[in-house]
């Protein structure tokens, strides 16, 4: 079978044409993905417990479904821990941190639900580069001082796992030299015991 120049023509332009709209959609997606979040709950009966309340607690407010303390998790972009609970009429908790190095959930007899952010390398690709574009529309990165894309307040870079991690707000919590793994903003440190601990300030 033989086919004209012109047919192989607009076969290509088709091909092209398709190309371009997969590669359109997967970035529209992509951005959707590091705007907004995912969140995944837990069943009834989980409450999530912070090594340090006083320090993960962003606010306390009343919604009236368990979407509602999800989106309001979603718009604040420190969020990654969103504890809804029927039984306190509707009482909607949003913490920073995680459920594995700064807190856990626990299960007791009561109407509340835990929601996780999930989290993956994915969402920190654009760690480092320019700001530009890249970070102003990303719910987990912002852009420093240096012009390029940083971890968010109260985390830190793991380089083994490519993501932001949340600092420790636990003094003794272990952690690694040169990774600002406790939180800065409450005058820890990683003292040379490889612990979280206050700042030594000599006069």
């Amino acid at each position: 079978m033989f086919f004209t120049s012109e047919y192989k023509s607009r076969q290509l332009v088709t091909f092209v044409w398709s190309l371009f709209f997969l590669a359109l959609m997967v970035n529209t997606i992509y951005s959707e993905e590091i705007f907004q979040s995912r969140i995944v709950y837990y069943p009834s009966g989980t409450q999530y417990s912070p090594v340090n309340q006083a320090a993960q607690l962003l606010s306390t407010t009343i919604k009236n479904s368990l979407k509602a303390c999800a989106i309001a998790c979603n718009q604040n972009v420190l969020c990654r821990i969103a504890e809804y609970d029927t039984s306190a009429s509707g009482q909607c908790r949003l913490f920073e941190g995680d459920i594995d190095t700064t807190g856990s959930i626990i299960t007791l007899p009561s109407q509340s639900r835990v929601g996780v952010v999930q989290i993956s390398a994915s969402l920190f690709s654009q760690h480092g580069f320019p700001c530009g574009t890249s970070c102003q529309e990303n719910r987990y990165l912002t852009c420093q001082n240096d012009s390029t894309c940083q971890c968010m307040p109260h985390t830190y870079w793991n380089t083994t796992a490519s993501i932001c991690m949340p600092q420790s707000s636990l003094v003794g919590a272990p952690c690694q030299q040169n990774m600002s793994m406790c939180r800065e903003d409450l005058d820890y440190s990683c003292l040379p015991t490889n612990q979280c601990g206050c700042k030594l300030h000599l006069f």
